[in-house]
């Protein structure tokens, strides 16, 4: 197996494990199961997400607004969350998650309240 290959898919198993999520048939390619994990129906949080990651061992990695407004309305649609983990390995390993400020906010807001308890 190509190392970028073992590279993706253990960001997107670590994301998986860190983040609770379920994973997706065949890394999200099907029309009905998108994204490279997802929150279940049943769980207890009340924020469900999506992530599709990106890893790269390159020193960068450019963003595309059409992407991202295509994945924030396939989110929307689920009633999710859309999260973008970028994971740079490049010698070492370096992750960012890419969100939209609205989701930004709402989650700030959230653990200041929950600071305050």
């Amino acid at each position: 197996m190509p190392l970028d290959r073992k590279i993706f898919q253990q960001h997107e198993k670590d994301l998986q494990d860190a983040l609770g999520l379920n994973s997706s048939i065949a890394s999200g390619n099907q029309w009905h199961d998108i994204g490279d994990g997802s929150t279940g129906h049943n769980r207890e949080s009340s924020i469900g997400i999506i992530i599709d990651c990106k890893s790269t061992i390159k020193g960068s990695y450019s963003l595309n607004a059409v992407m991202l407004k295509d994945w924030l309305h396939k989110a929307a649609l689920k009633g999710k969350m859309f999260l973008l983990p970028v994971r740079f390995v490049n010698p070492s390993i370096q992750d960012y998650v890419v969100l939209e400020l609205e989701d930004f906010l709402l989650l700030w807001n959230l653990a200041k309240k929950e600071l305050e308890r």
